[in-house]
C-alpha cells in the first residue's frame, strides 16, 4: 500500500516514498529531511545533467578538490612551521634561563671569592658584613668552610 507524503513516520516509509516518487519531485518534501536524503536528491540532480554539462561539473569538482588539497597542505605545512617556531622560541628561552643562572652563580663565586679574600687579608667577618651589607652569619660561614 501506497502512503502519501502527510503518512511517513519511520525512515522505511520515507525511504519507499522516495524510491516510489523521485521521479516526479522537484525538492525534498518537508516531511523528508537528513543530510542522506539531501545527498540522495542531489545525486539525482547531478543525473539530469546533460553531457556537456556534467563534463564541465565534473572538471569543477577536479578544480575545488585540488585547491582544497592545495589549502589543507598549507594548512598542516603552516602548523609545522608554527609548531618549529615555538619549539626554537622555547629552546631558546630555556637556554637563556641557564645562561641568567649560569651569571648568578658565577657571580656568588667571585662574591665569596672576594669575601675569602678580605678575610685572609685579616679584615673581621663584622667589618665585612657591615660594609658589603650582608648578613655576619654568612660571613663566618665563609670562614668555616
Amino acid at each position: 500500500m501506497s502512503k502519501t507524503e502527510a503518512e511517513l513516520e519511520t525512515d522505511f516509509d520515507k525511504w519507499m516514498y522516495v524510491f516510489k516518487n523521485l521521479h516526479k519531485l522537484d525538492k525534498i518534501p518537508t516531511r523528508i529531511q537528513g543530510k542522506i536524503f539531501e545527498k540522495l536528491f542531489g545525486e539525482a540532480e547531478l543525473s539530469k545533467l546533460k553531457p556537456t554539462d556534467m563534463m564541465a561539473y565534473e572538471e569543477s569538482l577536479k578544480v575545488y578538490r585540488d585547491l582544497k588539497a592545495v589549502t589543507d597542505t598549507a594548512y598542516e605545512d603552516g602548523y609545522k612551521e608554527a609548531e618549529n617556531v615555538y619549539m626554537i622560541k622555547l629552546e631558546e628561552e630555556r637556554h637563556q634561563k641557564e645562561e641568567e643562572r649560569h651569571q648568578k652563580e658565577e657571580e656568588r663565586h667571585q662574591k665569596e671569592g672576594a669575601i675569602l679574600l678580605l678575610l685572609a687579608s685579616g679584615m673581621s667577618p663584622k667589618h665585612i658584613s657591615e660594609k658589603l651589607n650582608l648578613p655576619l652569619e654568612y660571613i663566618e660561614s665563609l670562614k668555616s668552610s
